[in-house]
């Protein structure tokens, strides 16, 4: 037999408890904290409320910790957007991060006049990789540092067009930096998209000396973009990245993807050469238009309008800072500490401010080969002023300044541009936030404007359609309850709030079959439902929207929907499942008790009519119906009197059941 001393047997036991313990929760693990803790502090009161706000929102579809990084792939429940995230931080999506994802992918190929072999640093969704192949490359070497963003970039195949399935794609699990050090490849383009600046390790590629490296690898003419993203920086920051970009590409300029977020900066190994008629020819190219269009950049005059500074700005852009070098390496020092001391407003705003100051037109850097290509040169002032009008109006808002004056120029920029997503974002959220105010104040009808208009700039989510279409249901306009029904579901046919808009709408138009299908639906997705939604705050102050009412009111109207058919019994089943979701629903209490007293069932009638009056104690009702109740039942006929003088006491003198009540009454006092 086999003897385990003391310490033997007790490390094996150590060993057991360890395997026995609960493992990480790769979602909460891999939640971000450290970045969104602003937003997580303001929407949840503990670690329990915020635990169940990101489960009930988002859900991990794939999660792998390396050497390198923890990845994980997420999805948001409600509208399916996909998230990349390394440490915690979202470093692409299939959202508002498609934008900067193509225009990277596509900018520098389309401004180089014959490019054949390119780098792409960084792989993430895959995404911009896809872009690069749309173009008629030789190569493309993507250096990806942590093999399991490779893995993770697969769940973005639906979007990013398979591009490590395409023969030009030569991948590289390497660091990027010893890639350029140690290679004898020259490129003509050269696409640095990596993680935040602020990020260990990071900010050795936003460095002069990285420039430097990268410039050597290039062909002459050839173009190195890099992504600057500003929404975590201070301006002293981005000026730093700006004026160590201009020390090795003197010539540079720069591009806005996403205003007040995402810039692009285009270098060029040699003079600047910024040839529209090329730039358009290519661009007609139908692959890359058909992928730009995904944004709503398929025409080159939009395109070409996103370069608002050249040389000459962003020299004057990014005096009085110094170099980001190799050996200070000050981003990696100096902004983690900003995100604890300044806000995103402080941060944010001051970098819009000066990047506004220095905006200029395209139209001076823009060469023609085709005299008859300075016909879009209109075309371009019009989108390049409408540039200026969007980030002037989002200045004002992030400030919170002259808001009506930036909601003006929001709408303007909206008018010339109606599919700039970040326009139509910041409107829909600004009368959002207004219609949720007068929900505060109780100015429902103004709240239902202010709806209406922001999803004519947004038309997204379930939540306004639906909360729109109750109110015109409540307020008997059912072709437009129908109407708003329908544009709830065709954003989530999941929704069971909406299945139950549609159900009553139809119930209140004498459709009671149709009615019953459509509850029915709600009834099947409400698990579903459950488990994905959260009330939103203007769902709670519009109708006390609590998930087990929902569910209790579908049930309910089903059961009314029934009864219209002529089947109490069936109907009878649906009000009591109603009860016993929400014991306290008045309404179902009080139709259950009619059919039990209609089936004879007096006791079971009265209970809940007793439950209804304890709920409302004002109304007349509940009294007239127990003293029908009573009245069936053996020797409590003075009782159903008591219970008639109190309904008739209480009822208005236009109640419409007080002759009902009068004579019942009668009858009882005098014996008949």
């Amino acid at each position: 037999a086999i003897r385990m001393t003391g310490p033997a047997l007790a490390l094996l036991l150590a060993g057991l408890c360890l395997f026995s313990l609960p493992g990480w929760d790769p979602q909460i693990i891999n939640s971000g904290p450290y970045v969104y803790h602003d937003a997580y502090i303001n929407q949840a009161k503990n670690a329990s409320e915020l635990e169940r706000n990101i489960k009930s929102e988002t859900r991990t579809l794939y999660y792998e910790e390396g050497v390198e990084a923890t990845v994980s792939i997420i999805e948001t429940i409600s509208d399916h957007v996909l998230g990349l995230r390394i440490n915690g931080k979202t470093d692409a999506s299939s959202g508002r991060d498609m934008t900067t994802q193509l225009v990277a992918g596509h900018l520098a190929l389309l401004l180089h006049p014959a490019p054949k072999q390119a780098m792409l640093l960084g792989l993430a969704s895959g995404v911009t990789l896809g872009a690069m192949l749309d173009h008629p490359v030789e190569q493309v070497t993507c250096v990806e540092i942590s093999p399991e963003v490779v893995r993770a970039s697969r769940y973005f195949n639906g979007i990013n067009q398979r591009p490590l399935e395409d023969k030009r794609t030569r991948l590289l699990i390497n660091d990027a930096r010893f890639h350029l050090s140690h290679t004898s490849d020259r490129y003509d383009v050269i696409v640095s998209e990596p993680s935040n600046p602020w990020i260990g390790g990071m900010g050795l590629l936003f460095t002069r000396e990285f420039f430097s490296q990268a410039r050597k690898r290039l062909n002459p003419g050839g173009l190195m973009l890099i992504w600057v993203g500003i929404y975590d920086l201070d301006v002293d920051a981005v000026k730093m990245i700006v004026k160590s970009f201009l020390e090795v590409f003197p010539d540079a300029t720069m591009w806005e993807s996403i205003p007040g977020g995402d810039y692009l900066m285009v270098g060029f190994n040699g003079p600047l050469q910024l040839d529209y008629s090329i730039f358009k020819s290519r661009l007609g190219d139908a692959r890359v238009r058909q992928d730009l269009a995904r944004v709503g950049l398929d025409e080159p005059e939009k395109l070409i309008a996103r370069l608002i500074m050249g040389p000459g700005e962003l020299r004057e852009f990014s005096a009085g800072v110094p170099l980001h070098s190799d050996d200070r390496r000050q981003l990696e020092l100096r902004v983690p500490r900003l995100a604890y001391y300044s806000d995103f407003r402080q941060k944010v705003l001051a970098t819009m401010k000066s990047l506004q100051q220095y905006r200029t037109s395209p139209e001076p850097y823009l060469q023609f080969s085709h005299n008859q290509d300075r016909n879009d040169l209109a075309a371009i002032d019009r989108f390049s002023r409408n540039g200026r009008l969007i980030i002037e109006g989002s200045t004002l808002l992030v400030s919170g300044t002259e808001l009506e004056r930036g909601i003006s120029l929001l709408e303007q920029a909206y008018q010339i541009s109606p599919e700039d997503f970040t326009t139509r974002d910041s409107l829909y959220l600004y009368y959002y936030e207004k219609a949720r105010m007068a929900l505060v104040q109780g100015q429902t009808q103004a709240a239902m404007d202010y709806f209406s208009r922001a999803w004519q700039y947004s038309p997204k989510g379930s939540l306004i359609p639906a909360v729109v279409g109750y109110y015109y249901l409540e307020n008997q306009d059912l072709q437009q309850a129908s109407l708003w029904a329908a544009r709830a579901l065709a954003q989530n046919p999941y929704n069971s709030l909406a299945w139950m808009l549609r159900g009553r709408t139809e119930l209140a138009q004498g459709r009671p079959e149709l009615a019953f299908k459509s509850l029915a639906r709600g009834l099947e997705y409400f698990p579903r439902f459950e488990n994905s939604t959260k009330p939103p705050q203007v769902a709670q102050i519009f109708a006390n929207l609590k998930s087990s009412n929902i569910r209790a009111e579908i049930l309910f109207y089903m059961g009314e929907s029934l009864r219209a058919q002529g089947k109490p019994g069936p109907a009878l089943g649906y009000y009591v499942q109603a009860e016993t979701v929400n014991p306290d629903y008045y309404q179902a209490l009080m139709a259950g008790g009619k059919i039990f007293l209609e089936l004879g069932q007096a006791e079971s009638a009265l209970k809940r009519f007793q439950k209804a009056e304890k709920l409302n104690p004002e109304l007349p009702e509940p009294h007239l119906l127990k003293a029908f109740a009573l009245e069936q039942m053996p020797g409590r006929k003075q009782e159903a009197v008591n219970e008639l003088n109190s309904a008739l006491k209480l009822a208005p003198r236009d109640w419409p059941e007080r002759a009902t009540a009068e004579e019942k009454l009668s009858r009882l006092l005098t014996g008949q």
